[in-house]
């Protein structure tokens, strides 16, 4: 019965959280850090932490929620030991070289179109063995060989940036990728004109879809 009593707690401690700062980001926008911040906020602290906040003293989730956000702001903000110049947006490149349909070739952070971070220090990649990541990578993502040498092209010279801003990991940046190119509409793809290489969109730093800079 106490069990039940502390996670119905939570929950509404976690509901009420979501709300408060939801309204606070809409009433005062990106003059809030945890706002500027796409990837280490609050909210999606709670969001990925859920289960285990779950289990959390409800006292302590909205200071470690807060701290959390806070430490991961500074470091990449204000951290001067972190030698790294922030990245502006996304180019969402995508190809057809053995496939009829349009599938991924790359989520690029850039600094303008001509420029962009690439090689950042994150941790070497690892052979995808997740069923489910795995069978999603081969549906949208092909290799044209049963290696994964382009998979780890692409973590390595342009999502270690990701892992480098905001500390996503090889898994996630992913799953980031392919959830945006599933997003994607029909008009986006006629803007290729059939071609076999084509950014076909660009995101700014909360992944809102935005004209690609020129």
């Amino acid at each position: 019965m106490e069990s039940v009593i502390f996670l119905k707690i939570n929950t509404m401690i976690i509901n009420v959280m979501k709300y408060t700062l939801n309204l606070i980001i809409n009433i005062y926008g990106n003059t809030l850090f945890f706002y500027r911040n796409p990837f280490f906020s609050p909210i999606r602290f709670i969001e990925r932490h859920k289960h285990t906040i779950h289990t959390m003293h409800p006292f302590l989730i909205i200071p470690t929620s807060l701290l959390l956000s806070g430490y991961y702001y500074y470091k990449y903000n204000f951290d001067k030991s972190v030698n790294y110049t922030p990245y502006k947006y996304y180019e969402l490149a995508i190809q057809k070289w053995c496939q009829d349909k349009y599938q991924i070739h790359g989520l690029w952070p850039q600094y303008d179109p001509d420029t962009y971070p690439t090689n950042c220090p994150a941790p070497s990649f690892v052979n995808i063995e997740d069923g489910t990541l795995l069978n999603e990578m081969n549906a949208y993502w092909h290799n044209c060989d049963s290696t994964q040498d382009f998979w780890n092209h692409e973590y390595t010279k342009h999502l270690s940036c990701i892992y480098q801003q905001y500390g996503i990991n090889e898994y996630d940046s992913f799953q980031l990728t392919i959830n945006l190119f599933n997003e994607l509409t029909e008009s986006d793809f006629d803007k290729c004109n059939n071609n076999d290489d084509c950014i076909v969109a660009c995101f700014d730093l909360y992944l809102n879809k935005i004209n690609c800079p020129t």
